[in-house]
Order: structure tokens, then C-alpha cells, then sequence
């Protein structure tokens, strides 16, 4: 008895639907944590374009005492002290 075997090709086995299944998940889940990077990465980037093209506007308008230079430490002055020529008592007595 000649018996011949049609498969149908369409149907996949249960292993390459998890396979599939996976893969994809995999694909979506890369797409969403680059779309989650890219709108942080612009969202930094905003900040600090805003920041910097703002920043001039700003130390305009901060109070004056924070722009103005540190002050040089002034010179010190030269003390003259008067020598002592007094005889010192001993602490401990050399007997």
C-alpha cells in the first residue's frame, strides 16, 4: 500500500509560533524602549537649549553683588613687636 503524505505548508508548528511569537514581542519591545530614549534624549536636549539661550536673559536680571569679582586678599600689614629682655623663671627645678 502506496500512502502519500500532503502537508500543507501554511500550517507552522508549535514551536515556530512561539519562535515567531517572540521575535516579535522582541521587535515591539525594542521599538518602545527606543521611542522611550529618543523623547528623553529631546527632552534633554530641550532643557538645555532652553537653558542656554534663556541663561543670558537670566544673569541679567540675577542681583549684581553675585557678578561682581572676587576681591584680591588685601596686603598684610608688617606688626613690629618689642623684644623682651626680661629674665624667664625655670618650670622644673634642676637640682
Amino acid at each position: 500500500m502506496l500512502g502519500f503524505q500532503i502537508s500543507d505548508t501554511t500550517i507552522q508548528f508549535p514551536r515556530e509560533l512561539v519562535r515567531d511569537y517572540y521575535r516579535n514581542k522582541m521587535i515591539d519591545f525594542r521599538k518602545a524602549e527606543l521611542e522611550k530614549c529618543q523623547t528623553e534624549a529631546l527632552s534633554k536636549a530641550r532643557l538645555k537649549v532652553d537653558s542656554f539661550l534663556t541663561g543670558r536673559d537670566i544673569l541679567v536680571n540675577v542681583d549684581s553683588f553675585l557678578l561682581l569679582p572676587r576681591p584680591e586678599k588685601p596686603i598684610r600689614p608688617a606688626f613690629e613687636f618689642e623684644v623682651d629682655t626680661s629674665p624667664i623663671d625655670p618650670i622644673f627645678n634642676q637640682d
